[in-house]
Protein backbone atom coordinates (compact mmCIF):
# COMPACT_ATOMS: atom_id res chain seq x y z
CA UNK A 1 0.00 0.00 0.00
CA UNK A 2 2.73 2.47 0.96
CA UNK A 3 4.62 1.65 -2.23
CA UNK A 4 1.97 3.55 -4.17
CA UNK A 5 1.15 0.76 -6.64
CA UNK A 6 -2.64 0.71 -7.19
CA UNK A 7 -2.53 -2.54 -9.17
CA UNK A 8 -0.70 -4.40 -6.42
CA UNK A 9 -2.96 -2.85 -3.78
CA UNK A 10 -6.09 -3.89 -5.72
CA UNK A 11 -4.80 -7.46 -6.06
CA UNK A 12 -4.09 -7.66 -2.33
CA UNK A 13 -7.53 -6.22 -1.57
CA UNK A 14 -9.31 -8.77 -3.76
CA UNK A 15 -7.49 -11.64 -2.07
CA UNK A 16 -8.30 -10.25 1.39
CA UNK A 17 -11.96 -9.70 0.57
CA UNK A 18 -12.38 -13.31 -0.51
CA UNK A 19 -12.08 -14.25 3.17
CA UNK A 20 -13.07 -11.20 5.19
CA UNK A 21 -15.53 -8.26 4.97
CA UNK A 22 -14.71 -4.78 3.76
CA UNK A 23 -14.76 -3.39 7.30
CA UNK A 24 -11.93 -5.77 8.27
CA UNK A 25 -9.94 -4.70 5.20
CA UNK A 26 -10.35 -1.06 6.20
CA UNK A 27 -9.26 -1.77 9.78
CA UNK A 28 -6.52 -4.33 9.27
CA UNK A 29 -4.97 -3.21 5.99
CA UNK A 30 -5.78 0.41 5.14
CA UNK A 31 -5.88 1.57 8.76
CA UNK A 32 -2.56 -0.08 9.56
CA UNK A 33 -0.94 1.36 6.41
CA UNK A 34 -2.13 4.87 7.25
CA UNK A 35 -0.98 4.61 10.88
CA UNK A 36 2.49 3.53 9.73
CA UNK A 37 2.57 6.40 7.26
CA UNK A 38 1.60 8.83 10.01
CA UNK A 39 4.41 7.52 12.21
CA UNK A 40 6.89 8.05 9.38
CA UNK A 41 5.52 11.55 8.87
CA UNK A 42 5.90 12.33 12.57
CA UNK A 43 9.54 11.21 12.35
CA UNK A 44 10.18 13.44 9.36
CA UNK A 45 10.60 10.48 6.99
CA UNK A 46 7.62 11.08 4.74
CA UNK A 47 7.57 14.23 2.63
CA UNK A 48 4.51 15.91 1.18
CA UNK A 49 4.77 14.32 -2.26
CA UNK A 50 4.88 10.81 -0.78
CA UNK A 51 1.90 11.57 1.46
CA UNK A 52 -0.05 12.77 -1.55
CA UNK A 53 0.92 9.62 -3.44
CA UNK A 54 -0.32 7.43 -0.59
CA UNK A 55 -3.65 9.27 -0.56
CA UNK A 56 -3.98 8.97 -4.34
CA UNK A 57 -3.19 5.24 -4.21
CA UNK A 58 -5.85 4.66 -1.58
CA UNK A 59 -8.34 6.82 -3.47
CA UNK A 60 -7.77 4.85 -6.68
CA UNK A 61 -8.05 1.58 -4.80
CA UNK A 62 -11.37 2.61 -3.27
CA UNK A 63 -12.70 3.48 -6.72
CA UNK A 64 -11.79 -0.01 -7.92
CA UNK A 65 -13.51 -1.54 -4.90
CA UNK A 66 -16.73 0.40 -5.47
CA UNK A 67 -19.65 -2.00 -5.14
CA UNK A 68 -17.46 -4.93 -4.12
CA UNK A 69 -19.50 -7.46 -2.16
CA UNK A 70 -17.83 -8.86 0.94
CA UNK A 71 -18.86 -11.61 3.36
CA UNK A 72 -20.81 -10.18 6.27
CA UNK A 73 -21.11 -6.70 4.79
CA UNK A 74 -24.20 -4.72 5.70
CA UNK A 75 -26.05 -3.72 2.54
CA UNK A 76 -29.42 -2.46 3.74
CA UNK A 77 -29.55 1.36 3.94
CA UNK A 78 -31.25 3.11 6.86
CA UNK A 79 -34.98 3.55 6.35
CA UNK A 80 -35.96 6.76 4.62
CA UNK A 81 -38.25 9.15 6.41
CA UNK A 82 -39.03 11.17 3.29
CA UNK A 83 -36.67 14.02 4.13
CA UNK A 84 -34.19 15.35 1.60
CA UNK A 85 -30.97 13.30 1.56
CA UNK A 86 -28.23 14.74 3.78
CA UNK A 87 -24.86 13.02 3.66
CA UNK A 88 -22.71 12.25 6.64
CA UNK A 89 -19.84 14.73 6.78
CA UNK A 90 -16.41 13.05 7.06
CA UNK A 91 -13.91 15.72 8.04
CA UNK A 92 -10.19 15.32 7.39
CA UNK A 93 -8.69 16.51 10.65
CA UNK A 94 -5.35 17.93 9.60
CA UNK A 95 -3.49 16.91 6.47
CA UNK A 96 -3.30 14.60 3.50
CA UNK A 97 -3.16 11.36 5.47
CA UNK A 98 -6.21 12.36 7.50
CA UNK A 99 -7.96 13.07 4.21
CA UNK A 100 -7.08 9.57 3.04
CA UNK A 101 -8.56 8.11 6.23
CA UNK A 102 -11.75 10.16 5.76
CA UNK A 103 -12.05 8.78 2.22
CA UNK A 104 -11.76 5.23 3.57
CA UNK A 105 -14.53 5.89 6.08
CA UNK A 106 -16.75 7.51 3.43
CA UNK A 107 -16.28 4.48 1.21
CA UNK A 108 -17.18 2.08 4.00
CA UNK A 109 -20.29 4.12 4.80
CA UNK A 110 -21.29 4.19 1.15
CA UNK A 111 -21.00 0.41 0.95
CA UNK A 112 -23.37 0.23 3.94
CA UNK A 113 -25.91 2.37 2.11
CA UNK A 114 -25.05 5.63 3.90
CA UNK A 115 -24.24 8.71 1.84
CA UNK A 116 -21.03 10.43 2.89
CA UNK A 117 -19.05 13.46 1.86
CA UNK A 118 -15.40 14.31 2.62
CA UNK A 119 -14.22 17.84 3.35
CA UNK A 120 -11.21 19.39 5.05
CA UNK A 121 -11.32 20.80 8.56
CA UNK A 122 -10.80 24.25 7.06
CA UNK A 123 -13.98 24.04 4.99
CA UNK A 124 -16.38 22.25 7.33
CA UNK A 125 -16.97 24.92 10.01
CA UNK A 126 -17.04 27.83 7.53
CA UNK A 127 -20.45 29.40 8.08
CA UNK A 128 -20.37 31.14 4.71
CA UNK A 129 -19.78 28.04 2.61
CA UNK A 130 -22.99 27.48 0.57
CA UNK A 131 -21.98 23.90 -0.27
CA UNK A 132 -22.74 22.92 3.33
CA UNK A 133 -26.30 24.26 3.30
CA UNK A 134 -27.58 20.87 2.07
CA UNK A 135 -26.56 19.32 5.39
CA UNK A 136 -29.43 20.97 7.22
CA UNK A 137 -29.41 21.84 10.90
CA UNK A 138 -28.53 18.50 12.50
CA UNK A 139 -26.07 16.49 10.42
CA UNK A 140 -24.05 13.50 11.53
CA UNK A 141 -20.36 14.39 11.43
CA UNK A 142 -17.18 12.35 11.87
CA UNK A 143 -13.84 14.10 12.32
CA UNK A 144 -10.91 11.85 11.33
CA UNK A 145 -7.45 12.01 12.91
CA UNK A 146 -4.46 9.69 12.63
CA UNK A 147 -2.63 11.63 15.34
CA UNK A 148 -4.61 12.91 18.31
CA UNK A 149 -1.74 15.07 19.55
CA UNK A 150 -2.70 16.89 22.72
CA UNK A 151 -6.39 16.97 21.66
CA UNK A 152 -6.13 20.76 21.33
CA UNK A 153 -6.77 20.82 17.57
CA UNK A 154 -9.70 18.37 17.66
CA UNK A 155 -11.23 20.18 20.65
CA UNK A 156 -11.06 23.50 18.79
CA UNK A 157 -12.67 21.89 15.72
CA UNK A 158 -15.50 20.50 17.87
CA UNK A 159 -16.25 23.99 19.21
CA UNK A 160 -16.34 25.42 15.70
CA UNK A 161 -18.61 22.62 14.49
CA UNK A 162 -20.98 23.13 17.43
CA UNK A 163 -21.29 26.81 16.50
CA UNK A 164 -21.85 26.00 12.82
CA UNK A 165 -24.20 23.04 13.39
CA UNK A 166 -25.63 23.32 16.95
CA UNK A 167 -27.78 20.14 16.85
CA UNK A 168 -25.10 18.06 15.06
CA UNK A 169 -24.25 14.59 16.30
CA UNK A 170 -20.47 14.35 16.19
CA UNK A 171 -18.18 11.32 16.20
CA UNK A 172 -14.43 11.84 16.52
CA UNK A 173 -12.19 9.10 15.12
CA UNK A 174 -8.63 8.75 16.40
CA UNK A 175 -7.37 5.88 14.26
CA UNK A 176 -4.06 5.55 16.09
CA UNK A 177 -5.28 6.07 19.65
CA UNK A 178 -5.20 3.27 22.19
CA UNK A 179 -8.19 2.54 24.38
CA UNK A 180 -6.83 4.21 27.51
CA UNK A 181 -7.89 7.77 26.62
CA UNK A 182 -11.42 9.11 26.40
CA UNK A 183 -11.43 10.99 23.12
CA UNK A 184 -15.05 12.09 23.47
CA UNK A 185 -14.53 13.67 26.89
CA UNK A 186 -11.26 15.28 25.77
CA UNK A 187 -12.76 16.93 22.70
CA UNK A 188 -16.46 17.44 23.38
CA UNK A 189 -17.62 14.99 20.70
CA UNK A 190 -20.66 12.79 21.28
CA UNK A 191 -18.71 9.59 20.61
CA UNK A 192 -15.10 8.58 20.04
CA UNK A 193 -13.88 5.57 18.06
CA UNK A 194 -10.53 4.10 17.05
CA UNK A 195 -11.40 1.90 14.06
CA UNK A 196 -13.26 2.25 10.78
CA UNK A 197 -15.69 -0.52 11.67
CA UNK A 198 -16.49 1.15 15.00
CA UNK A 199 -16.94 4.51 13.27
CA UNK A 200 -19.35 3.04 10.72
CA UNK A 201 -21.33 1.31 13.48
CA UNK A 202 -21.49 4.49 15.60
CA UNK A 203 -22.65 6.57 12.64
CA UNK A 204 -25.25 3.99 11.65
CA UNK A 205 -26.55 3.98 15.23
CA UNK A 206 -26.82 7.78 15.26
CA UNK A 207 -28.68 7.75 11.97
CA UNK A 208 -30.90 4.92 13.13
CA UNK A 209 -31.92 6.98 16.13
CA UNK A 210 -32.96 9.92 13.98
CA UNK A 211 -35.28 10.62 11.08
CA UNK A 212 -32.43 11.42 8.72
CA UNK A 213 -32.54 9.78 5.30
CA UNK A 214 -29.23 8.73 3.77
CA UNK A 215 -29.45 7.04 0.38
CA UNK A 216 -26.30 5.55 -1.08
CA UNK A 217 -24.28 8.14 -2.94
CA UNK A 218 -20.58 7.97 -3.86
CA UNK A 219 -18.26 9.90 -1.51
CA UNK A 220 -16.90 13.23 -2.70
CA UNK A 221 -13.21 13.96 -2.38
CA UNK A 222 -11.96 16.71 -0.11
CA UNK A 223 -10.87 19.98 -1.54
CA UNK A 224 -7.13 20.23 -2.01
Amino acid sequence: MLAGDPDEAAEQAEEFLEEKPLSAFCDEVLGRALRLAQLDHNRGKLDHLRRVRIKETIEELLERLQGTAAPGAQTEPPASSGRLPTPVLCIAGRGTLDEASALVLAHLLHERGIAARVVSSRVAPASGDPSLDELGDGPVICACYLDAGSFGGPRFLMRRLRRRFPPARIVVAFWGLDGTKDGAAATGADRAVTSFSAAAAAIAALIGGSDQANPALPPAAAAA
